[in-house]
């Protein structure tokens, strides 16, 4: 692994709870980084010290629902812990310097084998122990923060992921069928309280679809297709909207 420091990073010396802190932040191939450290002493990305904090904005939909876009992720350095089946890991792709955040879904001779929570796939490549940077042990979004399992309970948490995501995809099979077949909107003429309203946009127009004063639907310019909350979907025959 290339030991020198990211590109575009920068410091600065702040206080935080009566210690002196030291904050690196940048970009660091796409992925924008802030990194703390207890103490004044600069580091790069390979630190591995129990002492170190690393905090990184996460992007992408591949841990989803367990990680979302824009999440401050905070991630633990294991210092002499083993990685376990079932964690939620912040690591180096072997072969550079673009981090990942995956969770831990095989141990094998070869290396540690990740997975995204929201993949069909497990990953392809396989991880060194010092690609790993660290364990990701919470994320805050907005206001809220919470902890981010591993091990055995994340290994029950990515389990019962994926039991959703096979129920929810069934029922989405029948949710369009059923819409499909206008039976709920022949029995409850619901679409008859409907009401649409057009947007005049520099780049053409724009449709909502309102159920009294709740927004059920809307249409973009350049989409081919209409946005509708569920159930409503149920309810529209969305043949007869405009776009």
């Amino acid at each position: 692994m290339n030991n020198k420091p990211l590109p575009g990073i920068r410091t600065l010396q702040q206080t935080r709870g009566g210690s002196d802190q030291r904050v690196t932040f940048g970009l660091a191939n796409g992925a924008e980084l802030i990194l703390a450290e207890k103490g004044p002493t600069p580091y790069a990305l390979k630190d591995k010290r129990s002492d170190v904090v690393f905090f990184c904005a996460h992007t992408g939909n591949s841990m989803h629902p367990t990680l979302s876009e824009h999440d401050l992720l905070e991630i633990e350095p294991y210092g002499g812990r083993p990685v376990r089946y079932g964690d939620v890991i912040f690591f180096l792709l072997p072969h550079g310097e673009q981090p990942v955040v995956h969770r831990v879904v095989r141990m094998t001779a070869e290396g540690i084998r990740t997975k995204g929570d929201n993949n069909t796939h497990i990953d392809p490549w396989f991880i060194r122990p010092q690609d790993v940077i660290g364990q990701v042990v919470r994320a805050t979004r907005g206001k809220k923060e919470r902890s981010i399992y591993g091990g055995r309970v994340g290994q029950l948490w990515s389990f019962g992921i994926r039991g959703f995501t096979v129920v929810e995809k069934g029922f989405s099979f029948f949710y369009h069928r059923m819409a499909r077949s206008g039976l709920l909107r022949r029995l409850i003429p619901l679409h008859k309280r409907m009401r649409i309203v057009a947007l005049r946009r520099n780049d053409g127009r724009a449709f909502k679809l309102l159920l009294g004063h709740l927004l059920i639907g809307n249409y973009q310019p350049g989409m081919n297709y209409w946005q509708i909350r569920r159930p409503f979907r149920l309810f529209v025959d969305e043949r007869s909207l405009p776009r």
